[in-house]
């Protein structure tokens, strides 16, 4: 067991590295945002900027995925099919709960909501294949 999860920690490291400097990116553009008054073309460039180390952590967890067992490859692939269709459900749900005027979610909502319900998918289907 010890030995599979050095491998993991091997595997998704650049994952792992490119989601924590797209934490960083978010979290210092919104507090740029905040602090000071720029102009509407740098405002853009600096929304677009978390897409740069995001691309890259996407694309790093799928290189990471590919070196994975067969196994190991339908869990997580069943995981994203199935916390997408979640995702599209609780999105109309908002949207259902947002026109009859009862919850206004934000964007960060829907993402945490999400990456919750990876979470749990994910457990779940780790679980059912042991």
């Amino acid at each position: 067991m010890k030995q599979e999860m050095k491998r993991y920690m091997i595997v998704f490291r650049p994952a792992f590295i490119w989601g924590l400097l797209g934490l960083v990116v978010v979290f210092a553009s919104s507090w740029i945002f905040r602090s000071v008054a720029l102009s509407r073309s740098l405002r853009l460039l600096l929304a677009l900027l978390p897409l740069i180390p995001g691309c890259l952590f996407l694309f790093s967890f799928v290189q990471g995925i590919r070196g994975l067992d067969e196994l190991k490859q339908r869990i997580y692939t069943e995981t994203a099919t199935l916390t997408f269709l979640v995702t599209v459900l609780l999105t109309f749900l908002f949207g259902s709960l947002q026109r009859a005027g009862l919850y206004t979610a934000k964007w960060d909502d829907i993402g945490n909501t999400m990456m919750f319900v990876w979470v749990c998918i994910y457990v779940l289907n780790d679980w059912r294949y042991r």
